[in-house]
């Protein structure tokens, strides 16, 4: 059973979830099987980006660019923060050219999670963003 996150679909899947990160992108792959005999499908999550930019010196608000995106067009991807908590849907960038989607968090996550409305997800440490 996959964690029920806000906004996202509950799915129950027999699932191999193939996981690797780095500092600045992540991708996972999810494999779930069919109810009814049918075969299954894989997705893959890429995080290309994740960056933080605190708003001011000794703030700790700080602007996030998220950059996600997954083979599965009609997914829907949302990022969670190190403590569960939702930060907000990322547009789906696979197969479009976008810069990423930019949110405002009042700290700066150790891990973002990207999680699809599927159930794959793949988990990142977001870096400093250096112009």
């Amino acid at each position: 059973m996959v964690r029920n996150y806000r906004n996202a679909i509950a799915v129950t899947f027999l699932a191999t979830v193939v996981f690797s990160t780095t500092a600045t992108s992540a991708s996972a792959s999810f494999s779930g099987g069919g109810g009814g005999g049918g075969g299954g499908s894989t997705e893959t999550i890429k995080i290309d980006k994740c960056f933080y930019s605190l708003m001011s010196p000794g703030s700790s608000y700080c602007t996030l660019l998220i950059k996600a995106g997954s083979t599965n067009n009609n997914a829907h991807l949302f990022a969670y923060n190190n403590l569960g908590g939702l930060i907000g849907e990322v547009q789906n960038g696979s197969g479009g050219r976008y810069g990423g989607t930019v949110f405002v968090s009042s700290f700066v996550p150790s891990t973002i999670t990207i999680v699809s409305s599927t159930g794959a997800s793949a988990t990142t440490i977001p870096g400093p963003f250096v112009p």
